[in-house]
């Protein structure tokens, strides 16, 4: 199954996201969150298991992989939440299942 890398422009800057999968209307997308420090990359596996049966949008947080710097020098977590709002926002998605892996699992139970 082939991942597709694509930019989407927050206020941040840009934010590089992989895709794989396609859209189906009996699944939600399927948002995947990555550990910090990292990038999705490392889900590269999952993405392709979820991408199978469901659409998947897999960011790089921002200020990891190759998405632009957070805002404040010190972003919390309620602000990486606020982020994938945004992000969930520009893709016109208004429901997702979240996927996260440590740092990107506490971002999903903060959304």
């Amino acid at each position: 199954m082939d991942i597709d890398r694509a930019f989407i422009r927050l206020e941040e800057g840009l934010v590089h996201i992989r895709t794989c999968g396609e859209d189906d209307s009996s699944h939600l997308p399927v948002y995947v969150a990555h550990p910090s420090p990292a990038s999705a990359r490392g889900m590269e596996p999952i993405i392709r298991l979820f991408g199978e049966t469901r659409r998947v949008i897999a960011p790089d947080t921002l200020g990891n992989g190759d998405s632009a710097a957070p805002s404040p020098d010190e972003p919390d977590i309620t602000y990486f939440a606020d982020s994938v709002v945004r992000l969930l926002d520009k893709l016109g998605l208004d429901q997702v299942d979240f996927y996260g892996s440590h740092t990107g699992g506490r971002t999903g139970c903060e959304m």
